[in-house]
């Protein structure tokens, strides 16, 4: 395996927005393409949140979490993108 290279992505992977960011309590999550799933990591790499989506925009509600930094995995039918978040 050599890697995935930029040129490789799928244009529309790129496109996915997440704002605002950084963000208190609420975020959005707006792709091109239906959302199947996300999931939600620690900067340790624990999952602690994970939710299916079922369109091209989803809310995350993170009022319960505590600031710091975390990583959003975006899952979607053309593939997966991380996106690096910071709570508030």
């Amino acid at each position: 395996d050599n890697g995935t290279f930029i040129e490789d992505l799928d244009e529309e992977l790129i496109w996915i927005n997440v704002f605002p960011n950084p963000f208190k309590d609420k975020l959005n999550i707006q792709s091109p393409m239906p959302i199947s799933q996300i999931e939600l990591f620690s900067i340790s790499g624990k999952c602690i949140l994970k939710e299916n989506g079922n369109g091209n925009f989803l809310k995350l509600n993170a009022a319960q979490l505590n600031p710091g930094i975390y990583f959003l995995k975006i899952h979607t039918n053309q593939g997966q993108v991380i996106r690096k978040l910071v709570i508030e």
